[in-house]
């Protein structure tokens, strides 16, 4: 058996296991092999981080979502720019050291931990 795409149901859980894999598994989650080196300097085995913000949507375009990660070892706040992928996926669009300003709509309930079985929350 082999996971195909990440198993986040939200775009912060996305975030963390986009993280957290090896890039060999995240460059298949990423819109642009630009992405690996962030990716590598951002690695985490240890998940030591938490969310300041809430999560935002983009107002440029519908699917678009930003998450800003506060990692442990890490001095500033790092912001993902993240695609949802109909039904269920995501994808990395950017990663910067500063918020996009176009992604400044409040996400209700976006953040609220979600199951992945139907009918379950």
């Amino acid at each position: 058996m082999e996971q195909v795409d990440p198993i986040a149901p939200n775009p912060r859980d996305f975030v963390e296991e986009w993280l957290g894999a090896k890039w060999e598994r995240s460059a298949a989650w990423s819109e642009s092999p630009s992405l690996k080196t962030l990716h590598d300097k951002l690695h985490r085995d240890d998940g030591m981080g938490d969310f300041p913000d809430p999560t935002q949507h983009c107002s440029s375009s519908p699917d678009l979502w930003q998450v800003g990660i506060k990692l442990q070892d890490v001095k500033e706040e790092t912001w993902y720019l993240v695609r949802r992928k109909a039904p269920d996926g995501f994808s990395m669009v950017a990663i910067s050291d500063r918020p996009n300003a176009d992604c400044s709509e409040k996400a209700r309930d976006t953040d609220w931990p979600r199951t992945l079985f139907p009918g379950v929350n």
